[in-house]
């Protein structure tokens, strides 16, 4: 039986009812803080300048702790890899490293939907991501674009780990799809 077919039934108690309501929002709230949490408030400088100088620097939630099955951690595996970061070369001193890398793990998703599938952990491959991108995948070739990890061509306020708002690109390309 449905939980909502629970709750809306004829004859469940009001007290059921609206304990229901109550579970089912609070549950809503938290799915959507995790999507949409931003950067935290003490990311570090290192990190904006570091990562921020190739790429958008993503909010560590937007990725999880652990990466495909029984296969360590999303987070770990990106940083341990950074002399083949999605082929580029990234040189980090190893105190630099370790701080960006500690505030990734202490803030990466604890959810399955941002589990990451392939040879490496990409924000892009998220169970997440895909779900919400799949119609414009085909778009993230166009030229404006040029790939997916673009937040910043279809969200301007990606820099501050903000996705809910449209740029007029993204609506023209929702419209496509």
């Amino acid at each position: 039986m449905k939980v909502s077919s629970f709750i809306c039934r004829k004859g469940t108690p009001w007290q059921f009812q609206l304990l229901g309501v109550v579970l089912l929002t609070a549950f809503a709230g938290v799915a959507r803080a995790e999507y949409y949490a931003g950067l935290p408030a003490d990311t570090p400088a290192i990190y904006r300048s570091e990562c921020g100088s190739c790429h958008v620097a993503f909010p560590p939630g937007l990725l999880s702790s652990s990466w495909g099955f029984l296969s360590g951690d999303g987070w770990r595996q990106v940083m341990n890899n950074l002399p083949k970061h999605f082929g580029d070369k990234v040189e980090l001193d190893e105190p630099t490293r370790r701080k960006i890398s500690d505030f990734l793990l202490r803030y990466a998703a604890d959810s399955r939907r941002f589990d990451a599938r392939g040879d490496s952990p990409r924000l892009t491959s998220t169970t997440w991501f895909v779900r919400m991108h799949g119609s414009v995948r085909p778009f993230a070739h166009d030229s404006r674009i040029g790939s997916l990890a673009n937040c910043t061509a279809c969200h301007p306020l990606a820099e501050v780990g903000h996705y809910e708002q449209l740029a007029p690109l993204a609506r023209q390309i929702m419209k496509k799809g």
